[in-house]
C-alpha cells in the first residue's frame, strides 16, 4: 500500500481492495446518529471512497495498525515545511516542561499536547510561534479564550495580533487568534472567498481546548486549512469523550506527543493539589422519569435531598467558593435556597456579557459574594488564584467537565506570583441508587455516572474523601484508587 502525505489528507496512490476494504474498518466507528442509521449501515468514516483519501493526522495510526496486522505501508511525504525552527528564539522564559514541549515540536510537525489545565499552554503557544516565524492561526470556542489569549501574545511578542470573534473581524500580519464559530460563519457567509483566502494563507493552526474538535462545525473549519503544516492542540483532556468521536481530534492533528500530569505540576509546587469530598446522596426511585433528561431534571435539579446536601457544602466550604450547575432552573433554585442561609451569592451563566462575567469575579475574589454559581462559561478559560474551594453540583458523567471544573482552584500563584494555596476543596455528589442493584434505569445512570466522575479523578490521582456533611463538621474516608 502506497500513501502520499499531505498538510490535510492522506491519498491512497496504490492500494487493493482488500486494502480498501481494511482501511474503512479501521478509519470507521458506530455511531447512533439518526441520519447514519437512517440512510447507512450506522457507521462514520474518515476514509472518502471517493477520493481515497482520509484526515492525514490517522496516518500514524494506520501504520501502527498494520503493523500489528501484517500489512506494508510506504509513505511518500509530499509536506514542505514553511520555515526552518529558529535558532535564536527568546524562549527562556519558559518552565522546564514547556521547553519540554517545544523540544517535541521540533520533532514532530503536529500533534497533541495533554497538558492539566494550569500548566501554561498559552505560554507553549508563544513559544511556538516564536521557534516557528510564520503565519499562524490559533482557535479558541470562548470569548474569555479569546481575548485572552490575544492579550498574552499581544504582551509576550509585542506584534499586533488579530482577532476574529466577539463582533470582530480584524485579520493579523502573522498572528490571528479567532473564534470557530465566527470562522465557521466567515466560510458560510457573503464573504467566504475571502475567509477561504485567509485560511488558505495560514501556514501553522494552534488548535485550545482541543477535545472540542469533533463539534460539526469546528470539524468543517479544520478541515478548510490546507496549507497549514504545523498542526498543535491543547486540552487537560484531549481523548476523554464518552464516544469514540475523539478520533477527530487525532485525524486533525495528529497523537499526543506530550504530556504533562496534575501530579508532575503539584509535586513542583506549580499546581494547588484538589482534595475530592464525595458526598453520598440516596435517591428514591421516580416512575415518571424514563429518560435521561427526565432523570436529570428530577433526581439533579429539583431532587430535594441532593440539592440539601450542596447547600450544606456551600456552607462549610472554603471562602472563596465556586459551584458549578448545568441548568438555569438548578442555578436559580440555589442561589436563592443559598442566600437564605445567610450566605453572599451570585448566579452567572450564559446570557451574562463578558464584562458582565469579569465584574462577577472581581466581586467573589474581593469579597464582595462568598459563592459565585456558574454554569459551563467558566469550565475553561478562567484561572482563580483565590478560589479555596469548588462544587460540583450539576453531575452527568462527563470526565472532560469534571476535570475542568476542577481545574479552575488549581492556580496556585497570583500574577505577581505569590503563593495563594498549596491545596483546596472539591465537593462532588456521590449519586446512589435506592438500593435496586440496577434495576431502575434512574438508578444505574446516577450510580454509572458517579464512577465515571470517580474515574476522571483517578486519572489525574487526586485524592477522594467520602464526607458526611452534618451539625456536627464531616466524617472522612478515604476512596481507595
Amino acid at each position: 500500500m502506497l500513501i502520499a502525505v499531505e498538510n490535510l489528507r492522506a491519498k491512497l496512490l496504490e492500494a487493493s481492495e482488500a486494502d480498501e476494504k481494511w482501511l474503512d474498518k479501521i478509519l470507521s466507528f458506530k455511531t447512533k446518529s439518526y441520519l447514519a442509521n437512517r440512510y447507512g449501515d450506522g457507521r462514520v468514516r474518515l476514509l472518502d471512497s471517493r477520493s481515497k483519501s482520509f484526515p492525514a493526522g490517522l496516518v500514524g495510526a494506520v501504520r501502527k495498525r498494520a503493523k500489528k496486522d501484517g500489512k506494508r505501508v510506504e509513505l511518500v511525504d509530499r509536506r514542505v515545511a514553511p520555515t526552518p525552527s529558529d535558532p535564536t528564539a527568546l524562549v527562556d522564559w519558559l518552565r522546564d516542561h514547556q521547553l519540554g514541549a517545544l523540544a517535541a515540536a521540533k520533532k514532530f510537525n503536529r500533534g497533541v499536547f495533554h497538558h492539566v489545565t494550569g500548566s501554561g499552554k498559552t505560554e507553549i503557544m508563544v513559544g511556538l510561534t516564536e521557534l516557528y516565524p510564520t503565519r499562524w492561526l490559533i482557535l479558541v470556542h470562548a470569548k474569555d479564550l479569546l481575548h485572552q489569549t490575544a492579550e498574552r501574545f499581544r504582551k509576550r511578542t509585542g506584534e499586533r495580533v488579530g482577532i476574529v470573534g466577539d463582533g470582530q473581524m480584524q485579520l493579523g500580519k502573522r498572528i490571528t487568534v479567532a473564534m470557530f464559530q465566527s470562522v465557521h460563519s466567515g466560510l458560510t457567509g457573503q464573504h467566504k472567498a475571502a475567509m477561504r483566502a485567509f485560511l488558505d494563507a495560514q501556514k501553522g493552526v494552534l488548535v485550545d481546548e482541543c477535545h472540542v474538535v469533533p463539534a460539526a462545525t469546528y470539524w468543517q473549519v479544520m478541515m478548510a486549512l490546507p496549507n497549514a503544516y504545523f498542526r498543535y492542540g491543547f486540552s487537560g483532556t484531549p481523548f476523554a469523550r464518552g464516544d469514540q468521536k475523539s478520533l477527530y481530534v487525532v485525524a486533525t492533528l495528529g497523537p499526543a506527543i506530550h504530556r504533562v500530569s496534575a501530579e508532575e505540576l503539584v509535586s513542583k509546587g506549580l499546581l494547588a493539589k484538589p482534595k475530592i469530598r464525595l458526598v453520598p446522596v440516596k435517591h428514591d426511585v421516580d416512575p415518571s422519569s424514563k429518560t435521561w433528561d427526565q432523570v436529570y431534571k428530577s433526581h439533579i435539579v429539583r431532587s430535594r435531598r441532593r440539592n440539601k446536601a450542596i447547600i450544606s457544602a456551600a456552607q462549610i466550604a472554603k471562602k472563596p467558593c465556586l459551584l458549578f450547575v448545568k441548568a438555569l432552573e438548578h442555578g436559580r433554585y440555589l442561589e436563592k435556597e443559598i442566600r437564605a442561609q445567610g450566605i453572599d451569592v451570585e448566579f452567572i451563566w450564559g446570557k451574562h456579557v463578558t464584562p458582565e462575567r469579569r465584574a462577577a469575579l472581581r466581586r467573589l475574589v474581593h469579597g464582595d459574594i462568598d459563592v459565585l454559581i456558574c454554569n459551563v462559561i467558566f469550565q475553561q478559560g478562567i484561572d482563580i488564584p483565590e478560589l479555596q474551594s469548588v462544587i460540583i453540583g450539576s453531575g452527568g458523567k462527563s470526565e472532560i467537565m469534571v476535570l475542568q471544573d476542577t481545574g479552575r482552584g488549581m492556580r496556585r500563584h497570583d500574577a505577581s506570583g505569590a503563593v495563594m494555596k498549596d491545596e483546596f476543596e472539591v465537593f462532588d455528589i456521590q449519586d446512589r441508587g435506592c438500593g435496586c442493584a440496577g434495576r431502575h434505569n434512574s438508578c444505574r445512570w446516577l450510580e454509572k455516572h458517579t464512577k465515571d466522575r470517580l474515574r476522571a479523578y483517578a486519572t489525574e490521582q487526586y485524592p477522594v474523601f467520602v464526607t458526611n456533611l452534618g451539625l456536627g463538621g464531616a466524617r472522612k474516608r478515604k476512596v481507595p484508587s
